[in-house]
């Protein structure tokens, strides 16, 4: 699953630079191409990704990888 979320990741912001070993403790902002509507496509990306659906709260609310994570983890 974190291999999955990776790939949806680098898909979504292709000129993101970050460590591999980093990559759980990202957030909003941690790359300069993931601001708040960065936020949602990453998250309709990883509902595509993953064939889930996400609340309006978990939309609105979740702003990391462990966050998304998580979620993924729940459903």
């Amino acid at each position: 699953m974190r291999e999955k979320l990776l790939n949806t990741f680098r898909e979504t912001f292709p000129e993101a630079n970050f460590e591999y070993k980093d990559f759980e403790s990202l957030e909003i902002n941690s790359v300069s191409e993931w601001d708040s509507m960065g936020n949602l496509n990453l998250l309709m990306n990883v509902e595509s990704t993953f064939d889930i659906r996400l609340t309006s709260e978990e939309l609105s609310e979740t702003k990391s990888i462990k966050e998304i994570l998580n979620i993924l983890n729940k459903k």
